[in-house]
């Protein structure tokens, strides 16, 4: 049975089969849409093995690019300035304003310092490949 069979052919190939083999189609059926939504992030290291099998090197040497990149990126945000990598996107430090907040707790009011936090704004490729 493929991933995308659905609708009233699916429902009588499911029903023609045993009681046993009906509950096994179900649970698979159920696993794929657990899976469908499934958030699975890819971790550095995988990103540096796809990296390195991309670029034919060794995944060491795909780990050592990765880490000059987001190294390279850290020093230039550090210096306030912005990090604009065409159709990807641009790396950039946010100031966020000092305001009052309340410490849910207590209910007291709270003074919360100004701040840097890094953002990043996404290409128009980038949405673009993200949408399909």
């Amino acid at each position: 049975m493929k991933y995308g069979e659905g609708g009233p052919e699916l429902l009588t190939k499911v029903l023609a089969k045993p009681f046993r083999a009906r509950t096994a189609v179900i649970r698979q059926l159920a696993d794929k849409r657990r899976a469908r939504k499934l958030y699975m992030p890819v971790k550095k290291h995988q990103l540096a093995d796809m990296l390195a099998e991309r670029m034919n090197v060794s995944k060491k040497q795909g780990m050592e690019w990765l880490d000059a990149f987001v190294d390279e990126i850290t020093k230039v945000l550090r210096t306030g300035d912005k990090v604009n990598i065409t159709g990807f996107g641009i790396f950039k430090v946010a100031d966020r304003k000092a305001r009052e907040g309340i410490n849910p707790r207590t209910g007291e009011k709270i003074h919360i310092n100004a701040s840097k936090k890094p953002r990043f704004t996404p290409g128009k490729l980038l949405k673009e490949a993200v949408k399909l």
